[in-house]
This record gives C-alpha cells, sequence and structure tokens, in this order.
C-alpha cells in the first residue's frame, strides 16, 4: 500500500505541471485577445453618433422654422462633431474630423490635435443643450447659443497634469452641404468652472458580501432579474450578521435603450428589497466597461443619467463605488486618459448625486492613494496571503488621507483540482478567519462572494480553464445553497463586530 501511494505521489506532478502550463498559456491569450479587443475599441471611438442635443425653445422667431427632422440631423452632428474631436486629440488621427467639421471650424479642430500630440492637451463635450438664434430661409446656415458641459485635461507621460469642468456658452455655426450639416464655426463667449461640495461620510462598520445570485451571475444578473431569489438571498446576508451587498450595474444592461428601462425598474426593486430587509448597498458602476476613450464620455454621461436619480433618491447606498479595479485598466489603456475619465465621472456624479459619498474599487493596497483628494472613501481589495492582509490595511491607511478605508473584496477560493489542491473548504475558511481578524479594525470589510457558480463568464475571466474554475468557488454557500465552513467563520465575525 505504502509502495503504491509513492508512486502515484511520484506520478502526480507530471500530471499537474501540464494542466499548469497549459492553463498559464491560456492565461495569456486571454490577456493578449483582451488587449487586442481594447485597441479595436480605441480604433472605432465612433461606434454610437445618435444626437445627444437637448433643445430650447427660440426666444423670437426665426425666418424658417426649425422641424423635428431639422433638430435630429442638427443633434447628430453635432454630438458626432464633439466625438471626433475628442477621439482625433487623444489618438492623433484628424482623418475623422472632416466628416464633421468644415472651414474655419475644420482648421482650428486640425491645429487642436497637432497641439493635443505636442502638449498633450484635450477636451470632451459631456452634455450640450442647443437654443436656435438664426435659421436661413433656404435652410442653408443655423445658428445655435450652445451651452454645454466640457472636461478639459493635460496628459504627459501617462500622467494626468490638470482637469476642469466647466459650464461653457458658446455660439456655433452651421452649414448645410450636399452631405448634410457641418460645423462652421464655434466661438465660445462664457465658462464657469465646476462647483462640487463633498458629503460627510455617515457610515461605519460595514460588513457583507459581494452579491451575484448564483444561477445568473455576471452579465445575466440583470437580463434574468428575480425577486424571489434576490429576497431568499438577502435573507442568507442578514443570517451571517451581514449589513450591506455590494452589486454591479453592468455597462451595456442600462446604457442599451432596449434594456435600460427594464433594468432601472429592476434596480428599484432590489434596492426596496435592501430597505425591507435593512440592508445597505453598494452600487458599483461601469462594470464591464469595453473602453475609456473621450470620444465615448459623453455616452457614459448618459449612464450616469439613467441610474443616480434612482440611487440619489434612495435611503440605502453606503456609497457609490465609480469603477471596479480600474487601475487594471491601466495596461490596456492610457493611464492619465483613465484618470482623467475618472475624475471627470466623479465629477458629474456628484453634480447628479450631490450627498452620496463616492469611492474607486481599487485592486489593491498599493493605489489607496490614487485621487484620494477627489473620493469620500477609500476601497480597495485583499486576496494576497494572509499574512500580507494586515501591511495592506496598514499601507491604504498611510495612503487614504484621513478618509475611511473599506476592504470591499476578500476571500479565497475553495477549489479543489485534486488532494485539497490549490485550495479546499476547510482552507477557505482558514483565510478567511485569518483575513477577517486583521481587517476588524477597518470601516468595512466584504466578502468575495455569497455564492458558488456552476460557470463563469468567460468574457470576463478570460478562456483559461484554471482561472474561472477557480471563479466558481469562492462563494460562502454552494450552488445547491447548502452552507460552507467559510459561512460559519463569517458568521462568527460578523456578528461580534458590532450593530448591524
Amino acid at each position: 500500500m505504502i509502495r503504491r501511494a509513492l508512486k502515484l505521489a511520484a506520478v502526480i506532478p507530471f500530471i499537474i505541471l501540464p494542466l499548469w502550463l497549459a492553463a498559464i498559456a491560456f492565461e495569456a491569450l486571454s490577456k493578449r485577445q483582451m488587449t487586442y479587443q481594447y485597441v479595436s475599441d480605441a480604433l472605432d471611438p465612433l461606434s454610437v453618433t445618435e444626437s445627444n442635443v437637448k433643445w430650447i425653445k427660440p426666444e423670437a422667431m426665426l425666418a424658417r422654422q426649425l422641424t423635428t427632422a431639422d433638430k435630429k440631423r442638427a443633434g447628430e452632428v453635432l454630438t458626432a462633431a464633439w466625438q471626433a474631436l475628442a477621439a482625433a486629440q487623444s489618438t492623433g488621427n484628424e482623418y475623422i474630423l472632416t466628416d464633421s467639421f468644415i472651414g474655419v471650424a475644420l482648421d482650428r479642430a486640425q491645429k487642436s490635435v497637432s497641439d493635443a500630440s505636442v502638449h498633450g492637451g484635450r477636451i470632451a463635450v459631456l452634455q450640450q443643450s442647443a437654443q436656435p438664434l438664426f435659421f436661413h430661409k433656404d435652410g442653408t446656415v443655423l445658428q445655435l447659443e450652445l451651452q454645454t458641459v466640457t472636461a478639459r485635461y493635460l496628459v504627459s507621460d501617462q500622467d494626468l497634469i490638470h482637469h476642469q469642468i466647466t459650464h461653457d456658452t458658446g455660439v456655433v455655426t452651421l452649414i448645410q452641404q450636399t452631405r448634410g450639416w457641418r460645423v462652421f464655426s464655434y466661438e465660445r463667449r462664457s465658462e464657469v468652472p465646476l462647483r462640487l461640495i463633498k458629503p460627510r461620510w455617515n457610515r461605519a462598520n460595514l460588513y457583507g458580501v459581494n452579491y451575484y445570485p448564483s444561477d445568473t451571475p455576471w452579465r445575466n444578473f440583470w437580463r434574468d432579474f428575480d425577486v424571489q431569489i434576490i429576497s431568499r438571498d438577502m435573507d442568507h446576508v442578514k443570517n451571517l450578521g451581514g449589513n450591506v451587498v455590494r452589486i454591479f450595474l453592468s455597462y451595456q444592461d442600462f446604457l442599451d435603450p432596449t434594456t435600460a428601462k427594464i433594468n432601472i425598474t429592476n434596480l428599484t426593486q432590489f434596492l426596496d428589497i435592501a430597505r425591507k430587509k435593512r440592508l445597505l448597498v453598494i452600487p458599483t458602476l461601469f462594470d464591464l466597461k469595453p473602453s475609456f476613450g473621450p470620444g465615448t464620455w459623453a455616452i457614459d454621461v448618459e449612464y450616469l443619467e439613467g441610474v443616480l436619480p434612482v440611487l440619489a433618491t434612495s435611503n440605502q447606498i453606503a456609497f457609490i463605488d465609480i469603477k471596479n479595479e480600474a487601475n487594471l485598466d491601466f495596461v490596456a489603456h492610457d493611464k492619465a486618459e483613465i484618470l482623467a475619465w475618472l475624475r471627470t465621472m466623479i465629477a458629474l456624479t456628484r453634480e447628479l448625486s450631490p450627498e452620496t459619498p463616492i469611492s474607486i474599487g481599487w485592486s489593491s493596497s498599493a493605489h489607496a492613494g490614487t485621487l484620494v483628494d477627489d473620493l469620500d472613501v477609500v476601497s480597495y481589495h485583499a486576496f494576497g496571503a494572509p499574512k500580507d492582509t494586515e501591511t495592506g490595511l496598514r499601507r491604504a491607511r498611510a495612503l487614504s488621507n484621513g478618509l475611511p478605508v473599506v476592504v470591499s473584496e476578500i476571500g479565497a477560493s475553495s477549489y479543489s483540482f485534486a488532494f485539497g489542491l490549490p485550495g479546499s473548504e476547510g482552507r477557505q475558511a482558514r483565510i478567511l478567519r485569518d483575513q477577517l481578524e486583521k481587517l476588524e479594525n477597518s470601516a468595512g470589510v466584504l466578502v468575495w462572494t455569497l455564492h458558488d457558480f456552476d460557470e463563469v463568464d468567460p468574457s470576463v475571466f478570460g478562456v483559461s480553464p484554471w482561472r474561472r474554475n477557480l471563479q466558481t468557488a469562492f462563494g460562502l454557500y454552494r450552488v445547491d445553497g447548502s452552507e460552507k465552513p467559510a459561512a460559519r467563520v463569517v458568521r462568527q465575525a460578523f456578528s461580534s463586530s458590532g450593530e448591524n
């Protein structure tokens, strides 16, 4: 029997090693595919050109009536023009300007692209309202007073040097040609910086979980929203001693006109369930957002305009997490541009939901000081070895500039490939116990995740079967709904942590 066990032990490394190497290869392939996807997004920044212009009634009668069709076409070219300018400044590609600009405006736009390439100055028009001033009788010239919300920023060597958002007023002249409307000139006449007041943090001792239903995680959560399942799961959270859940508002599901309306209703229902269960909620915005080019920032504002009115009127919001693990996007995108995007979305969120604290869910404590002056809560994830947990919290506090520190994801996978490797349910429970003990003095801790899953989304975690299998087993409850040993550990830690 001993001889047979020794033979088996000798064979195991030859079985595991090829599988491990294959998993690494798949992981590398997944990262390359993700990078190529981001590059493709960057090279196609104008995929959405519908009008985002809000029209204001003219104060005086026009020489020619401005019809609904006129507004639609003029609004589309204004939207496309600002998208093209932002994208051209970011990429250096001037060719996309000629579809929207002519004459003086084209010349100035091209010069601004050259200047951006040399000095790094860029702009993105986020919102715009137009009031007609003049419309020629023959329909060839249209002049508008344009009110915009505009982000201006300066980048240099992957650093964000300057960032400002202003309310601008100007006059734009459009010329009608055989190819349609084009921007002929724009004169900015005034600008007022956006002034924002940071709310006070009034929450403490947050203890809970990151949440997806077991059968419908990631992209399927909002598409297969089930009130009864969610209500039952919130009972599980309360039974664990939790007082908060962190959820993810997937980008496309809350932006696509075919799904956004029903998902806003679903979000309202989720917050109502949380209220009834006396649970707070940390909504994480822009989840699974594919690109960050400034040509798309106005579309991101539409996303905010959809979800923030619901969040702003709810008393269940602990804080808003603008983006999950935004630092991981620094690799595939321009870091300075992502920092500018984050500051822009934070500012617009403050304007639309002024009483709600804001955080960014960094992937590690090393980034806890990034944009700390723009935030109300420092939030980071701690999936390292338990011995590093206390060090990570100490570092986050040192970088936090006095803000409360919430560890919004901790956990360990119980996935076992063979012989309790790489993990087991017992090992998961021991790791969580160590992590929770070392984080008891933080402002909050949330476990990843409530449930195990049969499958995880390959578009989220890549093609590596190793990584996906690990992700299926971070839950406190098995797929069949039964508790894992980790659930008892979490219950003991949460119940002894204070008031829920």
